[in-house]
Formats: structure tokens, C-alpha cells, sequence
């Protein structure tokens, strides 16, 4: 009798059992189908590629190059200037010298001038017996000038001079005895020369120059009868050439 109870109980309890198990084998074949029958969804990386902006093309086009003329000086020029000068001249007349010039002419090219000089001056001068009385002189010069650098030049040539004021005979040794018409008092005109140095500051170089000029004259006058001066005069002046 026990062991049918046994029995029956055991057939209770496999009949509980068994439809929660097969209900569960069930479950899982559904979800093993579920998951063998979900389509594999594959990632597919899209690449878009962009397009790189257009290369700006480079213009290798030379730009046109503007040329600036440069103006090639005249080969003949005027040739200008002015100075005030002073100094003493010796010999017969001797006195103290002080006046100006002028410089009329034309450059040509870069080394060679030729121009007209006047130089008018007021001398005080020594007379007979050995007082001052005052003259004036003109001094014509032509020269022919050499400029071989931009900061020197050098210019000579023959002068017509002419002296008034003169009538006493001016003369610095003291000679009385001479006659009247001795040194300057002789009759005009009279022969000279005039040797210039002059030192130009300032210069701009080949071409059309201008430039302030120290300059150094020397100017010897013949008056005959073996009566002579030198004067020496040292200038400041300004030069276009």
C-alpha cells in the first residue's frame, strides 16, 4: 500500500513537472529560432569622398616692368656761378682787395668749361707818400677750366684789366721820384692773367652739378714800364655746371 502511494506521488509530480519543462524547451527553441532567424545587419561604412576646392592657378604672368628714364645731362651746359672775394695784391699798386664775380659760360661734359669771368674790386691802395687812396678794377678773365673730380677745378686764362682811380700813380715801395703815370696810373686797358682753384662742397656727381665753391685766385696785371701787381684773393662762391 505504501508503495503505491509512492508511486502515485511520484506520477503527481513528474506530471507537474513535465509540462513546465517542455513548456520550457519550447520557450528555448523559440528564442534559439528568434536568434537564428534575426538577419545579420552588417555595418556598411559609407566613404564619401569630397572633392578638394579647385587649385587657384598661379599667374606666372611677369608683371610689365616700368621703366624710368632717367634723363642723360646735355652734353653742353650752361655753366653759372657767382662769389664774393677778397684779399691784398703787391708790387705796384699794393693795397687791400675786396669785391665779386661772375662766371657766364658753358660746360662741356663732365670735365671741360670755358667761360667769361668779370671780377670787379675796390682797392685801397698805397700812394705816393705813403698814404691809401681807393681805386677800382675790373678784371676781364677768359678761362678754360678742367674739372678731373667732382670736387676740384682748376681754370686759367688771359684778363683785360681796367683800373680808375688811379691817377696819383699808386705805388707801394715808396718810390716818389717815379713819374705820374707809374703802376695803374698808366693808360687802360692793361694785360693780365687769372689762375682759380677752387674746392666745390656739395656736388651731385657727373651730370648737372651745383655745388658751393672755396676757391683760391691768383691774378697778376702788367701796367709796362716794368710796373706790375699779384693779387692773391681767396672766394666763396655757389657753381651750376
Amino acid at each position: 500500500m505504501r508503495k503505491k502511494w509512492v508511486v502515485a506521488s511520484a506520477c503527481a509530480a513528474w506530471a507537474t513537472v513535465a509540462p513546465s519543462a517542455s513548456a520550457q524547451v519550447e520557450e528555448e527553441t523559440i528564442i534559439e529560432e528568434r536568434v537564428v532567424e534575426q538577419p545579420v545587419v552588417v555595418e556598411e561604412r559609407v566613404i564619401v569622398e569630397e572633392e578638394a576646392p579647385p587649385v587657384q592657378a598661379v599667374d606666372t604672368e611677369v608683371a610689365p616692368v616700368h621703366q624710368v628714364e632717367v634723363e642723360s645731362p646735355d652734353m653742353i651746359r650752361p655753366r653759372l656761378g657767382a662769389s664774393i672775394n677778397g684779399g691784398y695784391t703787391f708790387n705796384e699798386p699794393e693795397g687791400w682787395m675786396l669785391g665779386g664775380s661772375l662766371r657766364l659760360g658753358i660746360q662741356i661734359g663732365d670735365w671741360i668749361a670755358a667761360y667769361y669771368q668779370p671780377t670787379a674790386q675796390y682797392a685801397s691802395l698805397v700812394v705816393q707818400g705813403g698814404n691809401t687812396d681807393g681805386a677800382f678794377s675790373l678784371w676781364n678773365s677768359f678761362l678754360f677750366e678742367l674739372t678731373p673730380a667732382d670736387v676740384i677745378s682748376i681754370a686759367a686764362g688771359p684778363s683785360v684789366d681796367v683800373w680808375m682811380g688811379c691817377e696819383d700813380g699808386a705805388q707801394g715801395d715808396g718810390q716818389v721820384n717815379t713819374p705820374v703815370n707809374a703802376g695803374c696810373a698808366g693808360t687802360n686797358p692793361f694785360f693780365g692773367l687769372h689762375g682759380r682753384l677752387a674746392f666745390n662742397i656739395g656736388s651731385d656727381g657727373p651730370g648737372k652739378r651745383h655745388a658751393i665753391q672755396i676757391s683760391f685766385e691768383v691774378h697778376p696785371t702788367w701796367f709796362g714800364d716794368d710796373f706790375q701787381t699779384i693779387a692773391l684773393l681767396g672766394g666763396l662762391g655757389y657753381d651750376m655746371y
